[in-house]
């Protein structure tokens, strides 16, 4: 078998995206004599390293013009666009470049957008063709908006225009020339089962043991809440601080990650009067967000619309408590694991939120998201082993 992979996001030591392109990499390799992986220029290194000269695996690196990746740093939106024509890139290049040769399989791993482009779909021949795990088709409730801020609400009405047309678009002919799509959420799976042809829904969450492992004894602190995530509106942040204020005031937010929303919250922060309870942690290495969430008394993942978030497989792969709405993947994966997500609708939700933080559930299935698993999902994605379709 011969196995053609898209990873965009490719890492062996990262985690979330291009943690996910190296997991099924190597799910793959397991399955397969031979894979050729397309991926950015700036992952081959770090991706041979760890592979080894025997691995069996042909990397190749793929970029645009240098003036290109200047634009993706300068404009609002510009790694998309970036990402966008990075796709369209691919797809000439493989029209060009590996037309001729025979894979059995072509798979589009990384990035997990629903309503952009991918190329390797667009690679003539009778190859089996895999999209996915895939999100974005989940969208931030119209009642939540008051969370988000005016720039933040904007952003939401853009996104599920863009989104939407994209979708539309791209998305759904991507789905309907693939022989497998693998959603990341029900959300994900609605969406286009009208045009796929077989659907599996998977949270790209694969948590390696390894990570998880050598932190699992640290001891906890007593009232220390955990957030990890970029700063956005749609995160729901704004949520997670007015929670606090139906907490008792032993109670701290430890918020890891940085974004453009983070100038509205320091000033919510002031607003509500909860100053010295909220810690802005800003980006740190993975093992020590890992050692952080450790420690926490309970982690709260608030998202409005996030896919399959890493972080809620990482803090159920480690046993801690969670709190978590019930929307999209976070509220997906927190079922799976046996928590009980707080239902988004109804009113104060934010004292909700607070009372699930005061007698937070942990997860009862922590292997759930073990990236273990990676290699028996890929089985199935692409028909063979014992798990095969």
């Amino acid at each position: 078998m011969r196995v053609l992979l898209s990873a965009y996001a490719c890492d062996p030591v990262e985690g979330s995206e291009p943690g996910v392109g190296w997991a099924v990499l190597q799910g793959a390799r397991s399955w397969s004599g031979e894979v050729t992986l397309v991926t950015r220029t700036n992952n081959v290194a770090a991706i041979e390293g760890a592979l080894g000269p025997t691995s069996g695996v042909r990397v190749i690196g793929l970029d645009l013009p240098s003036w290109l990746m200047r634009l993706k740093h300068m404009l609002p939106w510009g790694h998309t666009l970036y990402y966008a024509l990075w796709q369209l890139r691919l797809a000439h290049f493989l029209s060009t470049r590996l037309r001729h040769e025979a894979f059995d399989v072509v798979h589009h791993v990384t990035f997990a957008s629903d309503w952009l482009p991918a190329g390797v779909l667009r690679l003539p021949g009778t190859a089996m063709k895999v999209w996915g795990p895939v999100g974005g088709a989940s969208v931030c409730p119209v009642r939540l908006y008051p969370y988000l801020g005016a720039r933040g609400v904007c952003t939401e009405i853009l996104r599920r225009f863009t989104g939407g047309l994209g979708r539309w678009l791209l998305g759904r002919r991507n789905a309907r020339v693939s022989d497998r799509v693998v959603a990341q959420n029900p959300d994900v799976a609605g969406y286009f089962s009208s045009v796929a042809v077989r659907m599996f829904v998977e949270p790209n969450a694969f948590i390696p043991y390894s990570l998880v492992a050598p932190s699992s004894h640290a001891s906890t602190e007593p009232g220390i809440i955990v957030g990890v995530g970029r700063l956005m509106p749609w995160k729901g942040w704004a949520l997670a601080l007015r929670s606090l204020t139906h907490l008792p005031s032993h109670y701290r937010l430890r918020l890891y990650g940085r974004g453009p929303d983070e100038a509205r919250l320091r000033r919510l922060v002031e607003r509500l009067g909860i100053d010295g309870r909220v810690e802005f942690m800003g980006h740190v290495p993975r093992a020590e967000v890992v050692q952080a969430v450790c420690s926490a008394e309970v982690i709260v993942f608030p998202s409005f619309h996030d896919s399959a978030p890493g972080v809620v497989g990482e803090a159920i792969a480690l046993g801690k408590p969670l709190v978590t709405l019930d929307l999209a993947g976070a509220g997906y994966m927190a079922k799976l694991a046996g928590v009980e997500p707080v239902p988004h609708r109804g009113g104060e939700l934010a004292r909700r939120f607070a009372d699930a933080i005061r007698a937070p559930a942990s997860p009862t299935d922590h292997a759930r998201f073990n990236s273990e698993r990676v290699r028996a999902l890929v089985g199935e994605w692409y028909g063979i082993g014992q798990t095969g379709a």
